[in-house]
């Protein structure tokens, strides 16, 4: 290193030094009276405006040329241009900058440590959008287990600045879980705007489901065994098992005739026997209404 830059790098580093111990916003207008300059902050998450602030703070105080400039520009000015970036970096940063000679090796320094780790970022995001995609609820687990799963990785996704709506993640839940929770989907979707239903009400509806459907047995009282036409009165039966089958079915073996009020009644076909019998054990959870519209 020739002796000029040495006495170059010395006098960047004087005016580094010079300016963070006397901790005052520097004030620099070599042709006009002095103001003072309210220097923005760099961070992990704001180098594009803060390149932008900076690039208007240095072209008033008319060394911005130290920057772009490809010809060779006045000590001064790049010495002006070096103590100007040493406000508005953090002190962890200063020290990378004392030992660059020039104001333009200096900014392309810090240019390359907040754009290179922003697109390291923005790869790890990448990476944990597609763990997201591939996600699959296990048989074994239970929605409160895989719901913390998915909210976890959703949480890391947006911490590294990616962007996951709730819409993204309430139709990643409804796709991925067992095929036991394909009737309440179905409902919610046809009831409900999964556009604007939030991640909790998606996962407390689908828990509401799972719970009611944990060992749960009819006791033979309220257990749906036969439908009057008369009165809609339920009479209880002997059949007690949860798999749908204590809803009557007609001679032909097709469904059953619900009264719906006197003089009128609607066929609810077999395939929808299990949810017409959830109707009487979580009316909570699903409503005659949704019943009698998917049958």
């Amino acid at each position: 290193m020739s002796s000029d830059e040495d006495e170059k790098k010395a006098a960047a580093q004087k005016a580094l030094v010079d300016a963070q111990v006397s901790g005052k916003p520097l004030m620099m207008m070599p042709r006009t009276n002095a103001v003072q300059i309210q220097y923005p902050m760099l961070n992990d998450t704001n180098y594009m405006v803060w390149a932008t602030k900076m690039k208007f703070i240095l072209w008033n105080l008319r060394v911005w040329k130290a920057i772009e400039g490809e010809d060779e520009v006045d000590e001064e000015v790049d010495r002006g241009a070096m103590a100007a970036l040493s406000q508005s970096v953090p002190d962890s940063m200063v020290m990378t900058l004392a030992d660059y000679a020039m104001a333009k090796e200096a900014w392309e320094a810090i240019r390359e440590i907040r754009v290179g780790e922003g697109k390291v970022k923005r790869a790890r995001a990448q990476v944990l959008k597609r763990q997201l995609n591939k996600m699959e609820m296990s048989r074994a687990e239970t929605i409160a287990e895989y719901s913390v799963k998915i909210t976890n990785l959703v949480s890391e996704i947006k911490s590294l600045d990616g962007k996951v709506t709730d819409t993204e993640v309430v139709e990643k839940l409804f796709s991925s879980v067992t095929d036991k929770f394909t009737d309440i989907i179905g409902t919610i979707e046809q009831f409900s705007d999964i556009t604007k239903m939030t991640v909790p009400k998606a996962i407390s509806r689908l828990r509401t489901h799972e719970e009611n459907q944990k060992g749960r047995k009819e006791p033979k009282d309220n257990a749906v065994t036969r439908c009057s036409g008369g009165d809609g009165g339920v009479d209880g039966g002997d059949d007690d098992d949860d798999d749908g089958d204590d809803v009557p079915l007609d001679d032909d073996g097709d469904g059953v005739d619900f009264p719906l009020r006197e003089g009128i009644s609607r066929r609810i076909p077999a395939r929808r026997r299990a949810l017409f019998s959830l109707v009487f054990s979580a009316p909570q959870a699903v409503t005659l209404r949704e019943v009698l519209s998917v049958a």
